[in-house]
């Protein structure tokens, strides 16, 4: 007869993939007709936007744009022009069919840009980033077998406290800010170009709400209506509450993707300018709580016959998050003398992990870095560099999970040598072990073939082996822990030591 099973479901979602992608998108572009003639290119800046993420049949669309700054000097003057171009893109990736949310990170590796003619150039960017699948999982588990006099079993129970992802949200996001540039510079007269970089601090659930706090940092390239370039930096605190269904022991962790910023240059009642900043995104959250889960793992009877089918519950148990720190400074060798830094871009390629002996990884990502500056004559110079940034760490096995951010105190000073840069790299890092617990699935009892238990002994006297359970030699003897325990005098297995001599008496 079939024993009758008391089982549970676990409802939560995993990663069902975690891909690097890269992509190079190329454009030619017209000079528009309000615009002088390109004489020399100074530099390309640009900012990935995502706008959507979609799986559809196997495979991961993501699209959006890259809005590029292309700076200049025109032909018959020496002053820095501006022109602003969008590039739009596509990403087409295979990826596991059950993947029902996707997400990406994704960032301008590489931007370049070439004349073709005074009234044409050439766009050619590199998108690179990761894109993260999740699938739904819902597990049963068996809990417990009902309980029958006439049918006498010995269950092994497992108690395990797991941390799984129990929901995917996303919401709109939109901040708004007037910044207010000094007035001793005088009136701006353009935006150059802009990087805004928006992180969130602090994420938490009060009730049906979610709370994000975070900063976002500002940059700007500005040119004043006397002719010189500066650097404006702002940080922005900013907060919002969204609704939102979870348990309050439940953390929260959130990410704030942009996808679109809109800096329009206004002048104040003071003769002054000021910035409009207008940012759009989204909070994409992840709900992550604990499940203590009793899990009946095997059975048997002392008295009959049992046929016990098992199964295996394979699960990611989810680790906290954690940042490592490498900071990789040198001096940039120019051509001319150089006056000051105006500007400093950079950018890190996806992480890839070496493991080199045992007990070591090297965790690499390839800086790139751009640095935009005043030479002799007031010429708008730049100059760029990419290198390696390694760190070491002790070897997390499979499931390490790791992305490389430049952090925001990054800092280029003009010395007698050249240009010194400093850039803090970030290593963010989450470790996700695969979880595995054997379960019971179904318990099969043949009443009709009693075990024949006369030629058993009533007490065995043995030694208990290295690594041996107390269940194992319960199930090997036909017995119950409790009455091995019992027999040698202890109330808990941890007091039987490994090597010794146990008292085994017969199952009555």
């Amino acid at each position: 007869m079939e024993l009758d099973l008391k089982q549970e479901m676990l409802d939560c979602f995993e990663m069902a993939a975690d891909f690097t992608v890269t992509q190079e998108e190329s454009a030619e572009m017209i000079v528009p007709d309000s615009s002088p003639d390109i004489s020399r290119i100074v530099s390309a800046e640009g900012e990935v936007f995502v706008r959507s993420v979609d799986a559809h049949e196997g495979k991961a669309e993501v699209s959006g744009v890259v809005q590029v700054s292309l700076l200049y000097i025109p032909e018959k003057t020496a002053m820095l022009q501006v022109l602003e171009y969008t590039l739009p893109f596509m990403m087409v990736e295979d990826c596991p069919k059950d993947c029902g949310t996707l997400r990406a990170v994704l960032h301008a590796e590489e931007l370049s840009a070439r004349t073709l003619n005074p009234r044409k150039l050439q766009l050619q960017c590199r998108i690179g980033g990761n894109v993260m699948g999740y699938r739904r999982l819902s597990l049963p588990y068996t809990t417990e077998v009902a309980d029958d006099e006439k049918l006498p079993t010995e269950k092994w129970m497992q108690h395990e406290s797991v941390a799984v992802i129990t929901a995917l949200e996303q919401r709109d996001f939109s901040y708004e800010e007037t910044l207010h540039l000094p007035q001793n510079r005088g009136a701006v007269s353009a935006i150059y170009c802009s990087r805004i970089r928006a992180h969130v601090t602090e994420s938490k659930i009060i009730g049906k709400r979610a709370v994000v706090k975070g900063d976002c940092f500002a940059d700007f390239l500005l040119r004043y209506e006397s002719g010189r370039c500066e650097s404006g930096s702002f940080e922005l605190p900013f907060s919002q509450i969204t609704e939102l269904e979870a348990s309050q022991d439940a953390a929260l962790q959130t990410v704030l993707q942009l996808t679109a910023v809109e800096p329009k240059l206004l002048s104040d009642e003071d003769g002054g300018s000021e910035i409009k900043l207008s940012l759009f995104g989204k909070l994409q959250m992840t709900i992550t709580e604990r499940r203590e889960l009793t899990v009946l793992s095997d059975l048997y009877s002392t008295a009959y016959e049992t046929e016990v089918e098992r199964q295996e519950l394979q699960f990611y148990d989810l680790g906290e998050k954690l940042s490592r720190r490498q900071t990789w400074q040198d001096t940039l060798e120019v051509g001319l003398t150089p006056e000051r830094v105006l500007w400093i871009s950079t950018s890190c390629s996806p992480v890839s992990a070496y493991r080199g002996a045992v007990g070591e990884t090297e965790l690499r990502t390839l800086l790139r870095l751009r640095v935009l500056y005043a030479g002799e004559e007031g010429r708008t110079l730049s100059a760029e560099r990419s290198a390696e940034v390694l760190l070491p760490i002790e070897d997390a096995g499979d499931g390490l999970c790791c992305r490389a951010v430049c952090a925001q105190d990054a800092s280029a000073v003009v010395t007698a040598d050249g240009i010194a840069v400093r850039i803090p790299v970030d290593f963010v890092m989450e470790q996700r072990k695969m979880k595995k617990i054997g379960c019971v699935r179904s318990v099969r009892c043949e009443e009709n073939k009693p075990k024949d238990l006369s030629a058993m002994p009533s007490l065995v006297l043995r030694r208990r082996k290295q690594g041996e359970s107390l269940w194992q030699i319960a199930k090997q003897h036909n017995t119950a822990c409790r009455d091995i325990l019992l027999a040698n005098g202890c109330r808990e297995e941890n007091e039987l030591n490994e090597n010794s001599l146990l008292l085994i008496p017969k199952r009555r």
